[in-house]
């Protein structure tokens, strides 16, 4: 690690980048996992660090594993590292080298406002193929179900999920647990 990717995972890279950066630092230099003071900063959710940093460095390289920056800020749940970044245009579908999307980072911790976000700003997760709606009325977990319809899911799309026939999330009874219905218990 450098001085400014100490100083980055620290969060004080926006006292100290222009300093180090001036004296001649790289900003785009790479720990041994590949990644830059950028993605530090984007771990540790430092947005006033990335804001600093992104005068000079590459905010939109990916580490070995193939995560952005975004991917890092919503897999630590760092709701502003995460809104800042989407501002600057990173691609919120971006798959890593394991097929994950930060949506899919964010979920799997358990980090629901940054779910939500990632929701709101990525209709085509939310609406691709009704898989979201769809996970959420298989499950029989209406809050979610409620959640992502607010959200903008298109109620009407039709399924691809593997072993489905095409059918609408609520017109599906093989999607809702044993006993229910889209109408109510049975």
């Amino acid at each position: 690690m450098t001085p400014l990717h100490l100083a980055s995972w620290g969060g004080h890279a926006e006292r100290s980048s222009r300093f180090l950066l001036g004296a001649g630092a790289n900003g785009d230099a790479r720990t041994k996992e590949g990644m830059t003071a950028v993605h530090l900063a984007s771990m540790g959710g430092h947005v006033s660090s990335i804001e600093e940093l992104a005068t000079r460095c590459d905010i939109l390289t990916s580490t070995r594993e193939g995560k952005s920056a975004l991917h890092l800020a919503a897999e630590y749940g760092n709701l502003g590292a995460v809104q800042w970044l989407h501002l600057q245009g990173l691609d919120v579908s971006l798959k890593d080298r394991s097929g994950q999307t930060p949506l899919q980072l964010a979920k799997d911790e358990g980090h629901k406002k940054v779910v939500e976000f990632l929701l709101r700003h990525d209709q085509q997760t939310l609406n691709r193929n009704g898989v979201e709606l769809h996970r959420a009325v298989a499950a029989g977990n209406l809050g979610e179900v409620r959640r992502i319809l607010d959200l903008g899911a298109n109620l009407n799309l039709q399924s691809a999920v593997d072993g489905d026939d095409g059918r609408q999330p609520l017109n599906n009874p093989l999607s809702w647990p044993h006993g229910h219905s889209a109408a109510g218990n049975s």
